[in-house]
């Protein structure tokens, strides 16, 4: 299924892969980011786990497990950061509902090769940015509580804003300091670097 379905596919066609595909026994291994280790396991960003349970002609992928991890590191008890079992629940059955409907619809289209691993990749990927930009705005909010609380200018965080529509997932606004306008708009002449 690998060879002659979408990883062969991008081969043929020379394109970047999403996934670095491993295989152990009837059970592949997705793999996608920068690998870090933690004692003797290698860990990566997205992490996924699919097999074949059927015989049947064309048979539909299996999704066992996907992993996001990304780490926080705000100086605080990170316990509120980590996703819960609801959310990786959640992400499970999201990326395996992408996933069967992607085969289905090559089916009903009759394609030749339909590519549920990179809907699995798209779902894993948005739910780790809009996860990233909840640790990213959950940092901000410990700098204002607490090193810049007592600052003349304190840390502005303006709750996150997910979009439906569009390439964009989501913003995040953090300033951290204050134009003082009291004598007219702020001028800036053009920073260029003078090699004279």
């Amino acid at each position: 299924k690998l060879i002659r379905g979408e990883v062969g596919m991008i081969k043929q066609l020379d394109q970047k892969a999403l996934w670095k595909v491993a295989i152990n026994g009837g059970i592949v291994r997705l793999t996608h980011g920068k690998e870090k280790e933690i004692g003797n396991l290698k860990l990566y960003p997205l992490e996924a786990h699919i097999t074949v349970l059927s015989t049947s002609v064309p048979a539909q992928w299996t999704l066992l497990s996907v992993e996001v991890r990304a780490q926080a590191k705000t100086g605080e008890s990170n316990h509120q950061l980590d996703t819960t079992n609801r959310q990786r629940f959640d992400l499970h059955r999201l990326c395996f509902k992408a996933m069967a409907e992607e085969e289905a619809l090559a089916v009903e289209e009759e394609r030749e090769t339909s590519r549920p691993l990179q809907r699995l990749f798209e779902v894993a990927h948005n739910f780790s940015l809009s996860w990233q930009l909840e640790i990213l705005n959950a940092q901000a909010q410990a700098l204002k509580r607490g090193v810049w609380a007592s600052s003349k200018s304190s840390v502005v965080v303006t709750p996150i804003q997910f979009f439906t529509e569009g390439n964009t997932i989501g913003i995040v606004s953090i300033s951290f300091w204050t134009v003082d306008d009291r004598y007219g708009t702020p001028a800036m002449d053009q920073l260029d670097y003078d090699t004279s």
